[in-house]
This record gives structure tokens, C-alpha cells and sequence, in this order.
């Protein structure tokens, strides 16, 4: 990728910094852009479009790569007007709760808990990253998550098994009432598909 552009993205990506955007929209946005880059002119609204249009990827992420571009063009003023992508939806077939349980049973201590947060509570690997034990009322089995994405707050209860895993990890680990627990989504993500293999 150019210079002139490594520039121009940070500036789309610093001001979305300053316009309150979480690092967990910014990254997605750096990276598709950085793709398309690589490609095809920026500054060149039809082009892009065309490359777009030609590209071999799913509506899906064709819809993601707009929306991304669409921040770029709207910072530095490129006249386009955004082609509309409908992502395709399919409902996933689901594994067994006995295959998930095999899954989680094999790993560390701490992405078992995280794990079993996500399967149990149906927690975003994101709101699991953020957690802290004062989110967390280990006498009641409560927890008390920062939700992603602008949802809606929740209390969830804790299955007992996974509250005694929870309470030996902060103590093992000796963590303070407003540390994290848990690494960022990515590496629980990457833990989670190196499980699955």
C-alpha cells in the first residue's frame, strides 16, 4: 500500500477515533480499507466501485468493504454514491451441546470460563474481555456485563460450576476489582478456533 494512502486511512480512522468509535469497529474498518488499497485507487470512486462489483466475495462482505469505503470517501470529500450489497442470511447448523463441552473441557482454565460464559450467558467474546470481578457477584452467581454494540443491560445468572471456576481463576490470579480477566476478543477468538481444529 502507498504512503499517501497508509495517511489518508489514518486520518478517516483517527477522526472516527474522535467521533467516540470503539477500537472493535475501527480495526475491521483499517483493515478493509488497507485491502482495497491495495487494489484499486481510493481517490477514484468508480473504480473502486467497479473493483467491487468484479470482486469474487460475498455480498456480505462486499456490504462491509462499502460501508468501510463509504467512511473514507465521506472524510476526504470523494463525490460517490454508495452500491448497495444485500448480504445473503442462512441460518447455521448448530454442534452438539456434548461437542461444545468437549471443546471447552480441553482448554486453560481461563478460556474455560470464558468459554462457558459465552455458551451459558451467550456473552460476545467482547463483553467477556471487558469483564472485571466487580462485574461479577460471586456470592449470588450474578454477572453484570458491559454489553457491545449498544445493548441492552442485563443481569445473568451463573450455572455453579462455572462460578467455582470463575471464583479459583481471580483468586489464582489475584486480580483486582477493575482488571480484566480475560485477554481481548481477538486472542479468545483464536483460542476458540485453535480448540475447534
Amino acid at each position: 500500500m502507498d504512503e499517501p494512502y497508509a495517511q489518508r486511512i489514518f486520518q478517516v480512522l483517527w477522526q472516527l477515533k474522535k467521533d467516540g468509535y470503539s477500537e472493535n469497529t475501527i480495526d475491521p474498518i483499517r483493515k478493509r480499507l488497507q485491502n482495497l488499497a491495495r487494489y484499486v485507487n481510493l481517490d477514484d470512486p468508480d473504480k473502486v466501485k467497479e473493483f467491487i462489483a468484479k470482486a469474487t466475495w460475498s455480498n456480505g462482505y462486499k456490504e462491509n468493504i462499502v460501508n468501510a469505503y463509504n467512511h473514507y470517501a465521506a472524510f476526504h470529500q470523494v463525490d460517490w454514491r454508495k452500491p448497495r450489497y444485500q448480504r445473503v442470511f442462512s441460518i447455521k447448523k448448530l454442534p452438539l451441546e456434548t461437542d461444545i463441552d468437549l471443546i471447552i473441557g480441553h482448554t486453560k482454565v481461563r478460556n474455560r470460563v470464558a468459554f462457558s460464559l459465552v455458551k451459558e450467558c451467550g456473552l460476545r467474546p467482547i463483553e467477556v474481555a471487558n469483564l472485571t470481578p466487580k462485574q461479577i457477584d460471586s456470592n449470588k452467581g450474578l454477572i453484570y456485563p458491559e454489553t457491545a454494540k449498544g445493548g441492552e443491560a442485563r443481569v445473568l445468572k451463573l450455572k455453579l460450576e462455572t462460578l467455582a471456576l470463575f471464583r479459583g481463576l481471580v483468586s489464582k490470579q489475584n486480580v483486582r476489582m477493575s482488571e480484566r480477566i480475560f485477554p481481548c476478543s481477538k486472542t479468545l477468538q483464536k483460542s476458540l478456533r485453535y480448540v475447534r481444529i
